[in-house]
């Protein structure tokens, strides 16, 4: 959409409006009529990835032009120092991390080659069901799913080699509890609601992490923080 299009719609007044932060301070320093010097919540978005280093001014210009008496909302899929010190700074309350458990196998240097060996065993053994692995490739990804099935367990894969349609039935069955086990690349990590997932394996470095709760994965409490801004 063009910018003369768009700020005749917001001369209209709406009561939502969905931007990304560079349009947004456009439209702030462009459009005449257009402000949020009256704005009730401020939502952030992925907002690790909005206060990554390449967009910093933006957002620091971004809550500049706000009103300082709004809320702030912020959803995050990871809490990332950015993200950590921006509630900091800009929040009335911390990230609560009630009602969560994360538990982390490390491994020794010169031992990367287990990794998918004690994977596979903390799968077999003790998450048969509900657990979602999330890999970094998709080489990995196709590898783990094949071990899995060789390990008698019914397990899914999401990557992007896969079309939409084999994605969507992926995930699916996963819902439905017709597989146990979904392997993924970051493809699964964001903007998804699974009722019910019991574990969340990441592989970060030499550490494999286990996010374990009784709630959905993407309902954990790590996920997202917010509170009004000072």
């Amino acid at each position: 959409m063009d910018l003369k299009t768009q700020e005749a719609a917001l001369r209209t007044g709406p009561d939502v409006v969905v931007a990304t932060p560079g349009r947004l301070i456009d439209h702030l320093h462009n459009s005449p009529s257009f402000s949020l010097s009256a704005i009730e919540v401020l939502v952030l978005d992925e907002a690790d990835r909005m206060l990554e280093e390449a967009f910093k001014d933006q957002m620091n210009e971004l809550i500049r032009l706000c009103a300082p008496n709004r809320q702030t909302l912020l959803f995050s899929a990871t809490m990332t120092d950015q993200v950590s010190r921006f509630g900091l700074k800009q929040l009335d309350c911390g990230p609560s991390f009630n009602d969560f458990r994360q538990e982390f196998i490390r491994i020794r240097a010169g031992r990367e080659t287990d990794r998918e060996a004690i994977v596979s065993a903390l799968v077999t053994r003790t998450f048969q069901e509900n657990t979602i692995i999330f890999v970094k490739m998709k080489k990995d990804c196709q590898r783990m799913h094949i071990l899995l099935g060789l390990l008698g367990l019914k397990a899914g894969q999401m990557h992007s080699s896969l079309s939409q349609a084999q994605r969507i039935d992926a995930l699916s069955k996963f819902k439905r509890r017709e597989i146990d086990v979904l392997v993924s690349t970051d493809l699964a990590s964001r903007g998804l609601d699974i009722e019910g997932v019991q574990t969340v394996s990441f592989r970060i470095n030499n550490v494999i992490f286990f996010r374990v709760s009784r709630q959905s994965t993407f309902q954990l409490k790590l996920d997202y923080h917010y509170g009004k801004l000072r």
